[in-house]
This record gives C-alpha cells, sequence and structure tokens, in this order.
C-alpha cells in the first residue's frame, strides 16, 4: 500500500471512530426534541388536525440542530424514560428521582449527563450485606436495538457517562430494555459490571465504526440488580393452568361489559388441586373485584377457547407451557388497565405514560399496592410462584 493510500486509510479511521458526543448537544436541543414529544401528547388528547401537527411538528424540527436521523431515536429515548420512571414509581421503594435532563453547562465534551439521579431504600433482603439502608446513584435508560440479543454501547460514551458520576461521587447504573422474540423485559447493570463482563468489539453505530462494550442477553440476564434493588420479580404460571371468564348475554348492566358477549358474571383461576372464583355481580368490594380481575386479565395469554350453552359464554385461556412473566410488567399493564377504567371518574381523556409520571400521588401509589397485594394472594393460593431473581455479583462488591 503506498504512502498516500495508507495515510488516506488512516484519516478514514480515525473519523470512523469518532463517537457523536465529540459534538456537544446544545441544551436547546432537548428541549426542543421535549416539545416535540409534548405535540404528540396534545394531539393525543385533542384530536389537533394533522396538518396543523404536521406543520407544528416540521417547524420544530427544522429548528434542531442534530441530523434528521438522530431526531427520532432521541425522542424515542424519552418515551423509555417515561416508562421506566412510572416502572420505578410502581415498585421500587424509591426514596427520590430526578430528571437530569442532560443541562449540562460546561465540560460538555469531557462529560456525559445521566438521565437520573435515584435513591431507593435498599430490600432488607440485601441491606444487611452493605450495612446501609439507602443507595443513591446515577441512572442511564438504553434500550437495545430491536430483534437484536445483545447490548452494546461506545466505549467513549461510556467513558463519558462513568467520568461525569465518579466526579459526583456516585456509581453508575444502566437499565437496559430489550425488545426481541426472547425478551421483552427491563435489566439493570451497574455501569462497573457491564464493563469487566463486556467483551471489546469495534462495530458500526450510528453510521460510523466504533470500539464498543459487547455483552450478550444470557449475560445481561445473570447481571440483572432489578431483584436485588427495585423489588422485581420474575412470575412463574405453571402448566396447565386456566383463566376463564364468564358472560351473560341478556344482562346489560354490570362492572364489565362486553359488546357481543354481554356482561361478565364471573373470573375464575384453576389448576389440577384447586379454583378460585371472583364474583364480579355480587361483591361488598368493587374496587378489590376489578383489581383482582385485571391481574387475571393480564395473565391471560392469546388463543382462548369459546364455550356457548344458552346465555352463558365462558372464555378458556389455558397455560400449555410454564410461563414467565417480569412482575413489573403485570403491575404496570393492570395499573394503566385500571386507570383507563377510571377516566371518566377522574374525568381525563386517554393519557401517555408522562401524565401519570407526572401526576403520581397517594391515589396511584394505593393502587399499586393493591395490585401487588392480589399478585401475592394468588401466590398464597398456590397458583403462581415469584421468583426474586438475584445476579451473580453480591452488591457489596459492586460498591467496594
Amino acid at each position: 500500500m503506498s504512502k498516500r493510500l495508507k495515510k488516506r486509510k488512516e484519516k478514514i479511521d480515525d473519523r470512523e471512530q469518532q463517537d457523536e458526543t465529540d459534538t456537544p448537544f446544545i441544551p436547546p436541543d432537548i428541549e426542543l426534541i421535549k416539545a416535540l414529544k409534548s405535540l404528540e401528547e396534545i394531539q393525543s388528547i385533542t384530536n389537533l388536525p394533522q396538518t396543523e401537527f404536521q406543520g407544528i411538528r416540521d417547524q420544530i424540527i427544522k429548528r434542531i440542530k442534530r441530523p434528521k436521523e438522530h431526531i427520532e431515536p432521541s425522542l424515542e429515548g424519552l418515551k423509555l424514560e417515561d416508562e421506566f420512571k412510572l416502572i420505578l414509581l410502581l415498585i421500587a421503594d424509591l426514596d427520590q428521582i430526578t430528571p437530569l435532563e442532560q443541562r449540562q453547562i460546561v465540560e460538555r465534551k469531557k462529560y456525559i449527563t445521566p438521565d437520573f439521579l435515584v435513591k431507593i431504600n435498599i430490600p432488607k433482603v440485601v441491606a444487611h450485606e452493605v450495612n446501609t439502608k439507602k443507595l443513591s446513584f446515577y441512572l442511564e435508560v438504553k434500550k437495545a436495538q430491536k430483534d437484536s440479543k445483545d447490548f452494546n454501547i461506545p466505549i467513549k460514551e461510556f467513558n463519558k457517562l462513568n467520568d461525569y458520576c465518579t466526579s459526583y461521587n456516585f456509581p453508575l447504573f444502566f437499565v437496559i430494555k430489550f425488545d426481541n422474540i426472547f425478551s421483552k423485559w427491563w435489566y439493570l447493570i451497574p455501569g462497573t459490571v457491564l464493563k469487566t463482563h463486556s467483551s471489546v468489539k469495534k462495530m458500526k453505530i450510528k453510521n460510523r465504526r466504533q470500539m464498543v462494550y459487547y455483552l450478550p442477553l444470557t449475560e445481561v440476564i445473570k447481571l440483572d440488580f432489578s431483584g436485588m434493588l427495585l423489588n422485581n420479580y420474575t412470575v412463574m404460571l405453571p402448566e396447565g393452568t386456566k383463566i376463564s371468564k364468564t358472560y351473560n348475554t341478556e344482562l346489560k348492566n354490570g362492572m364489565k361489559f362486553h359488546p357481543e358477549r354481554g356482561v361478565q358474571t364471573t373470573h375464575s383461576i384453576m389448576n389440577d388441586n384447586d379454583i378460585l372464583t371472583f364474583d364480579l355481580l355480587n361483591n361488598d368490594d368493587g374496587f378489590k373485584i376489578i383489581t383482582q380481575s385485571s391481574v387475571l386479565e393480564t395473565l391471560s395469554l392469546r388463543n382462548p377457547e369459546k364455550k356457548v350453552k344458552n346465555n352463558q359464554i365462558e372464555i378458556i385461556h389455558t397455560i400449555e407451557d410454564t410461563t414467565f412473566f417480569p412482575y413489573y410488567l403485570i403491575v404496570l399493564d393492570c395499573f394503566l388497565h385500571i386507570r383507563s377504567q377510571f377516566q371518566s371518574i377522574f374525568k381525563e381523556e386517554s393519557q401517555s405514560l408522562s401524565y401519570y409520571v407526572n401526576r403520581y400521588s397517594q391515589v396511584e401509589v394505593n393502587l399499586s399496592k393493591a395490585i401487588q397485594s392480589e399478585i401475592f394472594f394468588l401466590e398464597k393460593k398456590g397458583f403462581i410462584k415469584t421468583i426474586r431473581m438475584l445476579p451473580s455479583i453480591s452488591l457489596k462488591k459492586v460498591l467496594s
């Protein structure tokens, strides 16, 4: 290879390894991307005409200095932050969570600001291990590429995030969401653990070849701290379990009405040893019944069997293979399902996740507790099993 070609190749390699974070993220950009997100939420609840919506959206995008192909991932990232904030509020023993919103003023080339500063009360099951009841840490929200079975992050980006956290003497944690046929779960991993257990590869990220930390999903699962720190569990629904709903086509009034099946009268779960039936018509606590029914609805799978006898319709979901659910997902789905049923009471339109995060109050706290109580009630009755998944590394080692 000639000296001229060799020199040109070196320049190209240097350019490929540049991280996009070398260019400072101008603070107004994140405000404009937030405005895009708010605009979408406004359209969903006000029926803003599509032409007006698109016109305003185009004007905002013109003022964003980032390349257009980077805007949608940033917008998606903000929505993911809302989802995980709500999950934290629902299941974690949270002392405080403070959005940092990338509002870094100086040293933009040296540091990257994480998404949140979080303070939690450590579950008693592990608190004795580290001789402290609370833990403060920075949290960065990430999503693995769609259908990917691994997570990767540019080393430069990791170092800038970690340097920021180190400068304030708080550890860095990543919360990562996967979206593939094997997993659509969130995982919580300390930055030091991610670094030491990853392999280093050169990969093309956002049209640039960069050195990255690479961690396969199989390792991510082993290193997940959500069970240890956030009160998350894996919920097991055994093979052979059946969940059924009965409807009366002649009734018109009831808590749950289906336009084709009529009023739902019962909701049941059964296995080889027992059956538990909730009566939706004759009960003294409507809220409790709705909560119980919502939990069973979340556990029900697709492709149910339908039985019709006179004015009775029965819908049966049979669990053909032992199925596992993330605990947080059951709580989140139930929460959103129940809140949607009470929108008329609260005089609300259909709302986004950010709405529930911003107005989270004692009402939502009580609803979350009620949902979790019903999950453990099903476990007590022997229909499901909750498993607190602990990582292969101790918290003491991470914090030492």
